[in-house]
């Protein structure tokens, strides 16, 4: 009986703790280690465990706000279905916090590229080890109609300027090995900001949560006019 209950023991303290690659005790902190030899062994290189990677599961992510496929489908904007049987999206979404996956999806209209992503509680995002938050880029240059009439509402869709821009890049304009397309955020995905400008010239009325700009002049362009357009990714 005390021989039973010893192994009993010592097989789940092995299984609190393990080791994939190698029969080596993991390291103190982690619940898996994943080497070949430890540090202190004489196969370590510059202070390697291993020779070889971690190989993470390939999948086609569906949507960046969505754990989709780990889920079949949405049965509705709340709740995931898997095999009949619904899973409150809020509560699955904070469960999943950490899931990292390879993925294959490249659709530049979902905001998704092939690479690593992770789920951090609300979306996929890539791991960049900058805070996502600073994830900005300034628009590029676009024509802004300052001519009279002034002191009357103008619009300009800042969105569609930007993705016309970074569409159909003639041949004569890229390296031979660039891509035509330079991949875009969908206009909900991104949000939109007058950072800087001429408020002799231009006067903001407002912008649209999909980038269209409503501004009045309240005189035409001068040589040191300017406006600076920043687009920040959710």
């Amino acid at each position: 009986m005390m021989l039973l209950l010893a192994l009993a023991t010592f097989a789940t303290e092995l299984h609190a703790q393990v080791t994939i690659g190698s029969g080596k005790t993991p390291i103190t902190g982690s619940l898996l280690d994943l080497k070949e030899y430890d540090l202190t062994d004489p196969d370590s290189d510059n202070g390697t465990t291993a020779t070889k990677g971690f190989n993470l599961p390939r999948v086609r992510l569906v949507d960046l706000d969505k754990l989709l496929p780990m889920f079949d489908n949405m049965k509705d904007a709340n709740t995931y279905n898997k095999g009949n049987i619904d899973y409150p999206k809020t509560i699955e979404d904070n469960r999943h916090i950490g899931l990292m996956v390879y993925n294959l999806t490249d659709d530049s209209n979902k905001g998704l590229t092939e690479g690593l992503y992770f789920w951090n509680g609300l979306k996929w995002v890539i791991p960049t080890g900058t805070d996502p938050e600073s994830k900005f880029f300034y628009m590029p240059s676009f024509i802004l109609d300052t001519a009279a009439p002034h002191n009357s509402n103008k619009t300009v869709n800042l969105y569609d300027a930007y993705q016309k821009q970074f569409t159909a890049i003639p041949a004569n304009r890229r390296n031979p090995l660039a891509k035509a397309n330079i991949p875009t955020y969908n206009a909900d995905k991104l949000d939109y900001y007058i950072t800087g400008l001429d408020d002799t010239v231009l006067n903001i009325i407002g912008i649209t949560n999909t980038g269209i700009l409503t501004y009045q002049t309240k005189a035409s362009a001068t040589g040191i006019t300017y406006i600076n357009v920043v687009f920040v990714v959710k």
